[in-house]
C-alpha cells in the first residue's frame, strides 16, 4: 500500500492532470460495470436476454454495446469531468483560503451553486453525443433529466465534500471523489441509458431516494448558507 502511494504521488507531481485523468477513467469504469450488474436485480428472463444480447459484438460493430457504454463512461471521466474538477478544486483552494468551519462552509456552498447544476448537463450531452445523438437531442434529453440527477447529487456531495475540504489534501480529493464516483458513476450511467423522463414514466427513473421528486432544492442549501453568514 505505501509503495503505491509513493508512486502515485509520484505520478501526481510529474503529471498531474494526466494522473487523475487515468484514475478517473478507471472508476468511472468500474462504476459502469457496477451498473450493469444492479440493472439485472429483479428482471425476467426475457429482459435478461436482451440485456446478454447487449454483450456480444454485432456484425458491423467493434465492440458490443455493454462495453462501448463502459468506454463512453471512460471517456467522460478521465477527458471531461478530471479536467473540469482539477482547475475546480485548484479555484476553489485559491478562492477561499484557510480550513475553518467557515471556510469549508462556503466551498461546499459554491460547488452546489455553481458546479453541481452544471455536472449534468456536461455529463448527458457528452455521452449522448459518444453514443451518437445529434447534438440538439443530446442537450435537450441532458436539460430534461438534469433535474432529477442535480436533486440526488445534493444528497451525495454536499456531505462528501465537506469531508473532503476538511481533510483530504488537494492533491488526493479527485481521487477522493473517484472512490464516491463507484457508486454515484453506477447511478449516472443507470440515467444515462434509461429514456428521457416524462410524466407516465418518472416512477421508472432510478433515484436515490423516493421522496427526490417533492423535496425541494433550495431548502438543502439553506443549513450551509447560515454556516456561511
Amino acid at each position: 500500500m505505501r509503495s503505491f502511494r509513493v508512486f502515485y504521488d509520484e505520478c501526481l507531481r510529474r503529471q498531474p492532470l494526466l494522473t487523475k485523468m487515468v484514475t478517473s477513467s478507471v472508476f468511472f469504469g468500474i462504476g459502469n460495470r457496477v451498473a450493469q450488474r444492479v440493472e439485472k436485480i429483479g428482471k425476467t428472463e426475457e429482459e435478461l436476454a436482451e440485456i446478454a444480447q447487449k454483450s456480444i459484438v454485432q456484425e458491423g460493430q467493434l465492440v458490443s454495446e455493454s462495453t462501448a457504454r463502459t468506454l463512453r463512461m471512460m471517456a467522460y471521466g478521465g477527458f471531461v469531468l478530471s479536467p473540469i474538477l482539477h482547475n475546480w478544486h485548484g479555484f476553489l483552494e485559491r478562492a477561499f483560503v484557510g480550513k475553518g468551519k467557515t471556510v469549508v462552509a462556503k466551498k461546499v456552498v459554491a460547488d452546489m451553486v455553481f458546479m453541481a447544476p452544471q455536472l449534468p448537463i456536461w455529463f448527458l450531452t457528452s455521452t449522448g453525443l459518444m453514443a451518437g445523438k445529434p447534438i440538439d437531442q443530446a442537450l435537450d434529453e441532458a436539460v430534461k433529466k438534469q433535474p432529477i440527477v442535480l436533486m440526488n447529487s445534493y444528497k451525495v456531495w454536499p456531505i462528501a465534500n465537506t469531508f473532503s475540504f476538511s481533510f483530504v489534501p488537494l492533491q488526493y480529493r479527485l481521487l477522493y471523489n473517484n472512490v464516491i464516483n463507484i457508486g454515484w458513476g453506477s447511478f449516472l450511467s443507470i440515467m444515462s441509458n434509461n429514456p428521457t423522463p416524462t410524466s407516465s414514466s418518472m416512477q421508472n427513473i432510478p433515484v436515490l431516494d423516493a421522496p427526490a421528486f417533492s423535496a425541494p432544492i433550495f431548502p438543502t442549501l439553506q443549513p450551509l448558507v447560515v454556516l456561511v453568514l
